[in-house]
């Protein structure tokens, strides 16, 4: 079964286009009245920062992992298990020298 083409006359055009002009101008009318085009470029907007967090969690992720590791490293290393406790008792080995820096009175910041 074959369709015949039906050739359109210059009255046919004339519609055609009239109505695709009318539909045009109603798009674009709606278009306009609903700012589609503003709401279109804020929701490329959000898209993006989404991305951008995502970016951002991911890193911060991989960032926390890595603390984890050194954390453990470091929670079993005895030369930083001792530094520690060195540092919180204010030990010192025998024949050990600790220097300590203070500011002088007269180099603290002035308040107003």
């Amino acid at each position: 079964m074959a369709v015949e083409a039906y050739p359109m006359d210059n009255r046919d055009t004339i519609w055609f286009m009239l109505a695709l002009m009318l539909v045009s101008a109603l798009t674009l009318w709606y278009m306009s009245g609903r700012r589609l085009v503003e709401r279109y470029g804020g929701h490329q907007q959000m898209q993006q920062q989404t991305q951008a967090a995502k970016d951002q969690v991911l890193r911060l992720e991989k960032e926390i992992d890595n603390t984890r590791r050194r954390i453990e490293y470091l929670g079993s290393d005895p030369m930083e298990i001792e530094a520690a406790i060195r540092r919180s008792k204010d030990l010192v080995r025998e024949g050990e020298k600790i220097y300590r820096i203070e500011k002088a009175p007269g180099d603290a910041p002035r308040q107003p």
